[in-house]
């Protein structure tokens, strides 16, 4: 019985074999691993990634192929959304442009969920300077594009809607040499300002308390001048039943 989480990076690069034979018996053990109860392939992707994103023996068109046929074993949602943290979070640990490109193409492949898309945009500030890079960039507009395609008008919600469209926004921006303003990672305390729901939410803001108080002075100017103005029509009335007594 092998240790497979050891060694499933050399399990994999048996994927891109020259042998056809070993080829075979690699696919099929991964075919076989995936039946498992728990998909134990969705536990050591992120460290298989990582090995072969790092090996000098494994090229970059040998890279695309493994992770390619890895990738198609993930897709539970909760799995997905997971993979996209982890991968996400391995921004901050890659030192070189091609491992940057790596997880960017790792990232394109999968079929993201709403709340795969809102992690990448509310985190985007881990990978923003990496969308630097021709190649990052594009995998990032390939990533919007297959989530667009998969999420037709008909059956999409406003909601991925939404989500697609500010992270396709913000990648398009910092391809053309954009930068954003500073805003919160968390993507939570303060909502997008081209989000629909956003500005029908601005158009009925309530006023500020300043606007209501501008509002309340002139009726107590109105109510102080009626109050004058009777007062004033009752001192008339004294003085004309004074004069009245005189005559």
């Amino acid at each position: 019985m092998i240790k497979v989480k050891g060694q499933i990076s050399e399990i994999a690069n048996s994927l891109v074999d020259e042998n056809d034979g070993i080829r075979n018996l690699a696919k099929l053990f991964f075919y076989e691993l995936s039946k498992k109860g728990n998909n134990p392939i969705y536990n050591m992707l992120p460290d298989a990634i990582g090995q072969l994103s790092t090996s000098k023996l494994v090229s970059n068109s040998d890279f695309q192929a493994i992770t390619r046929f890895l990738m198609q074993f993930i897709t539970k949602e909760k799995q997905i959304e997971s993979i996209v943290e982890k991968l996400t979070q391995r921004f901050l640990t890659a030192s070189k442009a091609q491992q940057q490109r790596d997880l960017a193409y790792c990232l394109a492949r999968l079929s993201h969920t709403e709340k795969s898309l809102k992690y990448l945009y509310q985190n985007r500030k881990l990978y923003s300077d990496a969308l630097h890079d021709s190649v990052v960039a594009d995998n990032f507009m390939s990533l919007v594009a297959k989530a667009r395609r998969g999420n037709s008008t008909l059956i999409t919600t406003s909601e991925m809607k939404e989500a697609i469209d500010v992270l396709d926004q913000f990648v398009v921006g910092k391809k053309e040499g954009k930068e954003e303003d500073d805003e919160p990672m968390d993507g939570e305390s303060r909502e997008h300002v081209s989000s629909p729901q956003a500005k029908s939410r601005a158009k009925r803001k309530p006023p500020t308390k300043g606007a209501k108080a501008s509002r309340v002075i002139p009726k107590k100017r109105g109510r102080a001048k009626r109050k004058a103005s009777a007062r004033s029509k009752k001192a008339t009335r004294v003085v004309s039943d004074g004069s009245s007594d005189e005559e």
